[in-house]
């Protein structure tokens, strides 16, 4: 799993490699991808990983099951990072409160109060208004998509992987059809044999289809 890499969009990978797999004629059942999650998952799961296992619950577990507790243990260390923030800007605004109000009742005259904001306090005012910000959904459909089969084929390179798979490998390589979704993934030993396995699909994927690939997109 990818430092950055949220919950959704890495379960989501591994099952499009479990659904490869499934295709190829082996069988993935619950247990084995749920045991298979917990032990790549980052070290900030650590704590509800162990709860996982602890519980005895791995064996009927569903992916469903496990992904739904996951997404809510991301959601309490999102919060907790959160609310630092903005109790650092809460006493900020504290503290320059009581200035003001001991400048108004210096001398025996009233000023009219007036807040200054600290200019050193402007990087995290700007932080919290972004963080606050609604933001659109993506699109349902790209304005982009293919408009016939090998057009545009989209391909990851992705690892190094632990556990490594059956056949010992650590890596694999997705390509995916814009056009059809069409799925294939090749396991590598070492990220070396990338061009000779895109070598050999786009012979294949050529002759299958009749079509030449025209162009390849990657991150």
């Amino acid at each position: 799993m990818k430092n950055s890499e949220t919950i959704f969009d890495y379960i989501s990978r591994v099952l499009l490699v479990v659904n490869q797999l499934e295709r190829n004629g082996e069988e993935m059942e619950d247990s084995r991808v749920v045991e298979k999650i917990l032990r790549s998952l980052d070290p900030k799961f650590d704590h509800i990983v162990v709860a996982i296992e602890e519980s005895n619950d791995t064996e009927t577990m569903t992916v469903d099951e496990l992904s739904g507790k996951l997404q809510i243990h991301e959601d309490k260390i999102k919060r907790r990072n959160k609310e630092p923030i903005e109790q650092a800007l809460q006493a900020k605004m504290n503290i320059i409160e009581r200035k003001d109000d001991t400048n108004k009742n210096q001398g025996g005259r009233e000023y009219g109060k007036k807040i200054v904001i600290d200019r050193s306090a402007r990087p995290t005012l700007e932080a919290c208004l972004v963080g606050k910000q609604h933001q659109h959904g993506f699109p349902n459909e790209s304005i982009s998509r293919a408009k016939a089969s090998l057009e545009l084929i989209h391909t990851d390179v992705c690892g190094p992987i632990d556990p490594t798979s059956l056949g010992k490998n650590i890596y694999f390589l997705l390509f995916i059809d814009d056009y059809s979704r069409k799925t294939w993934v090749s396991f590598l030993k070492q990220k070396s044999e990338v061009f000779s396995t895109f070598k050999r699909f786009k012979a294949l994927v050529e002759k299958q289809s009749g079509y030449q690939i025209k162009a390849m997109r990657s991150d």
